[in-house]
């Protein structure tokens, strides 16, 4: 193989409960042109509205809190190493993220983006940067979280997604870890 092409497939409807996804994915890949021996990759999101795992929730970061059985992360431990996070539901349903750090001191500092993927390679979509840092203050930590959003509907999006209030309660989680140590 010489080259690598990726691209979506245009033509699938809003997927909902019900909806007969092979078939439907089959058609629009007929009608898009997709050959014998190609590969479709197919994003758990519509697999999940397909099979009626849908909640909706007033909270979307607690919904996500309450469906989370636990949270998986693996990471290479050196300035570009990449970063797998997978979110792991109740039913065995994974979601990943993945990235490099940018930056790691120990003790005091760990920057990581989505922007790429694993060794340089640019990412489709970047949506932040991370900024961690970990603060000497007066026998104690000071723990900050800073993200950088490529643009303000990136910035936007994470805080309607409840990321803004993440941060803090990642805070609150750590700190509960530490008293229990």
């Amino acid at each position: 193989m010489d080259e690598l092409v990726v691209r979506g497939i245009p033509g699938l409807p809003e997927i909902a409960p019900g909806d007969d996804l092979p078939a439907l994915i089959g058609e629009a890949a007929v009608r898009a042109g997709a050959a014998p021996g190609d590969i479709l990759a197919v994003t758990s999101k519509i697999v999940s509205k397909a099979e009626g795992r849908i909640v909706h929730a007033a909270d979307r970061e607690q919904a996500i809190t309450d469906e989370t059985v636990r949270v998986v992360a693996t990471r290479a431990r050196a300035d570009g190493g990449t970063t797998r996070i997978v979110m792991r539901g109740p039913d065995g349903t994974e979601f990943a993220s993945s990235g490099v750090y940018l930056e790691l001191v120990e003790n005091a500092r760990i920057v990581f983006t989505d922007a790429y993927t694993r060794a340089w390679e640019p990412a489709a979509k970047p949506f932040f940067t991370g900024i961690i840092t970990f603060t000497p203050e007066g026998g104690a930590t000071r723990y900050t979280a800073l993200a950088r959003h490529w643009t303000e509907d990136d910035r936007a999006t994470h805080e309607a997604m409840g990321f803004h209030d993440g941060w803090g309660r990642c805070a609150d989680q750590l700190a509960d870890l530490v008293a229990r140590l």
